[in-house]
């Protein structure tokens, strides 16, 4: 038999895209395999412009570019043209990154560079 289950009401729809967000990010790497089927490649060709267009629903158009869009932490909300690097990230990616976030990670000093929006650094 089935479980039913009901999600908590407690939980907005903002929250429920960042969810989808982290799972994506978590485990989203599968369906670009080299063995991946005809239904993950067609997946592979259609999740970023699905995200694009949840995002933009739910958080407005500053979401639609990556340089101004959603913190790519918490996904709730928009980076306003920040970006930041994580010590030992083996890619090196600067990542959208809001202000929020960005004071979190910079207390547990996991940052190794924050910029602007114009490439200029904001804390070491």
């Amino acid at each position: 038999m089935k479980k039913n289950y009901n999600p908590k009401p407690e939980m907005t729809r903002k929250e429920a895209l960042a969810v989808v967000h982290k799972v994506y990010e978590a485990q989203g790497f599968r369906i670009f395999r080299e063995d991946a089927t005809e239904e993950e490649k067609a997946l592979q060709e259609q999740i970023h412009t699905a995200f694009r267009i949840l995002d933009v629903a739910f958080h407005g158009e500053g979401a639609r570019y990556f340089s101004t869009g959603l913190c790519s932490f918490c996904y709730l909300r928009l980076s306003h043209g920040f970006q930041v690097r994580i010590k030992g990230d083996s890619m090196r990616l600067m990542r959208p990154c809001c202000p929020g976030c960005q004071e979190h990670l910079q207390t547990e000093q996991k940052l190794e560079r924050a910029e602007d929006w114009e490439g200029k650094e904001v804390m070491p």
